[in-house]
Protein backbone atom coordinates (compact mmCIF):
# COMPACT_ATOMS: atom_id res chain seq x y z
CA UNK A 1 0.00 0.00 0.00
CA UNK A 2 1.40 3.39 -1.05
CA UNK A 3 0.21 6.50 0.77
CA UNK A 4 1.04 10.17 0.21
CA UNK A 5 3.62 11.22 2.78
CA UNK A 6 2.81 14.26 4.95
CA UNK A 7 6.50 15.07 5.39
CA UNK A 8 9.29 15.83 2.95
CA UNK A 9 11.88 13.18 2.12
CA UNK A 10 15.61 13.75 2.18
CA UNK A 11 16.93 15.89 -0.62
CA UNK A 12 19.93 15.33 -2.83
CA UNK A 13 20.87 12.73 -5.40
CA UNK A 14 24.33 11.21 -4.76
CA UNK A 15 25.84 9.50 -7.73
CA UNK A 16 23.50 11.00 -10.35
CA UNK A 17 25.28 12.99 -13.03
CA UNK A 18 24.39 15.15 -16.00
CA UNK A 19 20.88 15.72 -17.29
CA UNK A 20 19.48 12.74 -15.37
CA UNK A 21 19.89 14.58 -12.07
CA UNK A 22 16.89 16.87 -12.49
CA UNK A 23 14.57 13.86 -12.75
CA UNK A 24 14.89 13.42 -8.97
CA UNK A 25 12.90 16.64 -8.59
CA UNK A 26 9.91 14.90 -10.21
CA UNK A 27 9.73 12.29 -7.44
CA UNK A 28 7.10 12.89 -4.77
CA UNK A 29 6.89 11.76 -1.15
CA UNK A 30 4.95 8.61 -0.29
CA UNK A 31 4.83 6.02 2.49
CA UNK A 32 4.96 2.29 1.77
CA UNK A 33 3.76 -0.50 4.05
CA UNK A 34 0.69 -2.42 5.09
CA UNK A 35 0.49 -5.56 2.96
CA UNK A 36 2.55 -4.25 0.02
CA UNK A 37 4.66 -5.97 -2.61
CA UNK A 38 8.05 -4.55 -3.54
CA UNK A 39 10.36 -5.64 -6.36
CA UNK A 40 13.97 -5.02 -5.30
CA UNK A 41 17.04 -4.46 -7.46
CA UNK A 42 19.29 -6.72 -5.40
CA UNK A 43 22.61 -5.73 -6.96
CA UNK A 44 21.91 -2.04 -6.38
CA UNK A 45 20.65 -2.61 -2.83
CA UNK A 46 23.62 -4.77 -1.77
CA UNK A 47 26.17 -2.11 -2.66
CA UNK A 48 23.97 0.68 -1.30
CA UNK A 49 23.69 -1.01 2.11
CA UNK A 50 27.43 -1.74 2.23
CA UNK A 51 28.27 1.89 1.54
CA UNK A 52 25.52 3.21 3.84
CA UNK A 53 26.94 1.19 6.76
CA UNK A 54 30.34 2.89 6.25
CA UNK A 55 32.16 -0.45 6.16
CA UNK A 56 35.75 -1.14 5.10
CA UNK A 57 36.21 -0.98 1.33
CA UNK A 58 39.97 -1.44 1.00
CA UNK A 59 41.00 -4.43 3.12
CA UNK A 60 38.84 -7.39 2.18
CA UNK A 61 35.50 -6.37 3.65
CA UNK A 62 33.54 -6.45 6.91
CA UNK A 63 31.08 -9.21 6.16
CA UNK A 64 29.57 -9.85 9.60
CA UNK A 65 28.68 -6.19 9.96
CA UNK A 66 27.32 -6.16 6.41
CA UNK A 67 25.22 -9.27 7.12
CA UNK A 68 23.71 -7.52 10.15
CA UNK A 69 22.84 -4.50 8.00
CA UNK A 70 21.10 -6.69 5.41
CA UNK A 71 19.18 -8.54 8.14
CA UNK A 72 18.06 -5.26 9.71
CA UNK A 73 16.83 -3.94 6.35
CA UNK A 74 14.67 -6.95 5.53
CA UNK A 75 13.38 -7.31 9.09
CA UNK A 76 12.18 -3.72 8.83
CA UNK A 77 10.35 -4.53 5.60
CA UNK A 78 8.75 -7.54 7.26
CA UNK A 79 7.68 -5.47 10.28
CA UNK A 80 6.01 -3.02 7.89
CA UNK A 81 4.26 -5.92 6.09
CA UNK A 82 6.20 -5.28 2.90
CA UNK A 83 6.77 -8.45 0.89
CA UNK A 84 10.08 -8.09 -0.96
CA UNK A 85 11.01 -10.02 -4.11
CA UNK A 86 14.70 -9.60 -4.93
CA UNK A 87 16.23 -9.94 -8.40
CA UNK A 88 20.02 -9.87 -8.89
CA UNK A 89 22.13 -9.30 -12.00
CA UNK A 90 23.82 -12.36 -13.50
CA UNK A 91 26.72 -12.48 -15.93
CA UNK A 92 27.58 -9.89 -18.54
CA UNK A 93 27.29 -10.71 -22.21
CA UNK A 94 29.87 -9.63 -24.74
CA UNK A 95 27.81 -6.58 -25.76
CA UNK A 96 26.09 -5.70 -22.46
CA UNK A 97 27.29 -2.13 -21.82
CA UNK A 98 30.87 -3.35 -22.32
CA UNK A 99 32.28 0.11 -23.00
CA UNK A 100 30.58 1.52 -19.90
CA UNK A 101 31.88 -1.30 -17.72
CA UNK A 102 35.42 -0.91 -19.04
CA UNK A 103 35.33 2.84 -18.37
CA UNK A 104 34.15 2.16 -14.82
CA UNK A 105 36.99 -0.28 -14.20
CA UNK A 106 39.58 2.18 -15.58
CA UNK A 107 38.25 4.83 -13.19
CA UNK A 108 38.63 2.43 -10.26
CA UNK A 109 42.20 1.59 -11.26
CA UNK A 110 43.05 5.30 -11.12
CA UNK A 111 41.74 5.43 -7.55
CA UNK A 112 44.02 2.65 -6.29
CA UNK A 113 46.88 4.95 -5.08
CA UNK A 114 44.46 6.89 -2.85
CA UNK A 115 42.89 3.67 -1.58
CA UNK A 116 46.31 2.32 -0.59
CA UNK A 117 46.73 5.41 1.60
CA UNK A 118 43.51 4.62 3.43
CA UNK A 119 41.01 6.69 1.46
CA UNK A 120 37.57 5.19 0.68
CA UNK A 121 37.25 5.00 -3.08
CA UNK A 122 34.17 2.81 -3.68
CA UNK A 123 36.01 -0.51 -3.93
CA UNK A 124 33.24 -2.77 -2.77
CA UNK A 125 34.37 -5.92 -1.00
CA UNK A 126 34.70 -8.88 -3.36
CA UNK A 127 32.03 -11.05 -1.71
CA UNK A 128 29.45 -8.31 -1.07
CA UNK A 129 26.85 -9.83 -3.40
CA UNK A 130 27.63 -13.39 -2.25
CA UNK A 131 27.07 -12.53 1.42
CA UNK A 132 23.92 -10.60 0.43
CA UNK A 133 22.52 -13.67 -1.37
CA UNK A 134 23.40 -16.08 1.45
CA UNK A 135 21.80 -13.81 4.03
CA UNK A 136 18.56 -13.56 2.04
CA UNK A 137 18.48 -17.32 1.53
CA UNK A 138 18.87 -17.85 5.29
CA UNK A 139 16.02 -15.38 5.90
CA UNK A 140 13.81 -17.11 3.29
CA UNK A 141 13.45 -13.88 1.27
CA UNK A 142 12.37 -14.66 -2.33
CA UNK A 143 15.46 -14.22 -4.50
CA UNK A 144 16.40 -14.98 -8.10
CA UNK A 145 19.55 -14.35 -10.12
CA UNK A 146 19.18 -13.53 -13.81
CA UNK A 147 21.39 -14.86 -16.61
CA UNK A 148 22.21 -11.28 -17.60
CA UNK A 149 21.18 -7.82 -16.43
CA UNK A 150 18.07 -7.80 -14.26
CA UNK A 151 16.51 -4.49 -15.38
CA UNK A 152 14.05 -6.03 -17.84
CA UNK A 153 12.94 -8.78 -15.44
CA UNK A 154 12.49 -6.29 -12.60
CA UNK A 155 10.34 -4.05 -14.79
CA UNK A 156 8.28 -7.00 -16.02
CA UNK A 157 7.56 -8.18 -12.45
CA UNK A 158 6.65 -4.65 -11.36
CA UNK A 159 4.14 -4.37 -14.21
CA UNK A 160 2.69 -7.84 -13.61
CA UNK A 161 2.20 -7.28 -9.87
CA UNK A 162 1.47 -3.54 -10.15
CA UNK A 163 4.04 -2.68 -7.49
CA UNK A 164 7.05 -0.31 -7.35
CA UNK A 165 10.71 -1.11 -8.01
CA UNK A 166 13.27 -0.22 -5.34
CA UNK A 167 16.58 0.69 -6.97
CA UNK A 168 19.38 3.22 -7.14
CA UNK A 169 19.69 2.71 -10.91
CA UNK A 170 18.37 5.65 -12.93
CA UNK A 171 17.93 3.34 -15.95
CA UNK A 172 14.49 2.53 -14.49
CA UNK A 173 13.32 6.06 -15.24
CA UNK A 174 12.82 5.08 -18.88
CA UNK A 175 10.33 2.32 -17.95
CA UNK A 176 6.62 3.13 -17.79
CA UNK A 177 5.89 1.33 -14.49
CA UNK A 178 2.37 1.54 -12.98
CA UNK A 179 3.67 2.17 -9.43
CA UNK A 180 6.92 3.81 -10.45
CA UNK A 181 10.43 3.66 -8.98
CA UNK A 182 11.46 4.20 -5.34
CA UNK A 183 15.00 5.69 -5.37
CA UNK A 184 17.23 4.01 -2.78
CA UNK A 185 18.75 7.28 -1.59
CA UNK A 186 15.30 8.46 -0.45
CA UNK A 187 14.14 5.16 1.07
CA UNK A 188 14.12 5.90 4.80
CA UNK A 189 13.94 2.34 6.13
CA UNK A 190 15.84 3.30 9.26
CA UNK A 191 13.11 5.69 10.46
CA UNK A 192 9.84 3.76 10.35
CA UNK A 193 6.65 5.77 10.94
CA UNK A 194 3.78 4.16 12.89
CA UNK A 195 0.20 4.77 11.76
CA UNK A 196 -2.38 3.07 13.91
CA UNK A 197 -1.69 -0.65 14.05
CA UNK A 198 0.64 -0.51 11.05
CA UNK A 199 4.06 0.93 10.26
CA UNK A 200 5.23 2.66 7.10
CA UNK A 201 8.50 3.66 5.46
CA UNK A 202 8.83 7.17 4.02
CA UNK A 203 10.30 7.35 0.52
CA UNK A 204 10.03 9.12 -2.79
CA UNK A 205 8.40 7.77 -5.92
CA UNK A 206 9.13 8.67 -9.53
CA UNK A 207 6.64 7.78 -12.26
CA UNK A 208 6.86 8.16 -16.02
CA UNK A 209 3.28 9.46 -16.05
CA UNK A 210 4.22 12.47 -13.91
CA UNK A 211 7.16 13.17 -16.19
CA UNK A 212 4.83 13.08 -19.22
CA UNK A 213 2.33 15.43 -17.55
CA UNK A 214 5.01 18.00 -16.70
CA UNK A 215 6.44 17.76 -20.20
CA UNK A 216 2.94 18.04 -21.73
CA UNK A 217 3.30 14.69 -23.42
CA UNK A 218 0.82 11.78 -23.44
CA UNK A 219 1.75 8.78 -21.24
CA UNK A 220 3.69 5.97 -22.91
CA UNK A 221 0.66 3.66 -22.96
CA UNK A 222 -1.40 6.29 -24.77
CA UNK A 223 1.39 6.87 -27.29
CA UNK A 224 1.52 3.13 -28.02
CA UNK A 225 -2.25 2.96 -28.54
CA UNK A 226 -2.12 5.95 -30.89
CA UNK A 227 0.79 4.40 -32.78
CA UNK A 228 -1.26 1.21 -33.18
CA UNK A 229 -4.24 3.10 -34.59
CA UNK A 230 -2.00 4.94 -37.05
CA UNK A 231 -0.63 1.63 -38.28
CA UNK A 232 -4.09 0.24 -39.00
Amino acid sequence: MLRLCPTHGRSGSPGVNGAVGWLWTLAFCVMIGGDSKLVVDGSSLAHHLYKLANLDQNHGGEYLAFQAEVQAFFKTLDNCQIKAYVVIDGGSGASDKLTHRMDRQRTRVKKIPDALKGGKRDFYALFTTTVFEQTLNNMKVPLVRCFGEADGQLAALAREWCCPVLSGDTDFYIYDLPEGVLPLHHYQWDSVKPSGARSYISCKRYTMSKFCVLQHRPPAAARLRRFGRERL
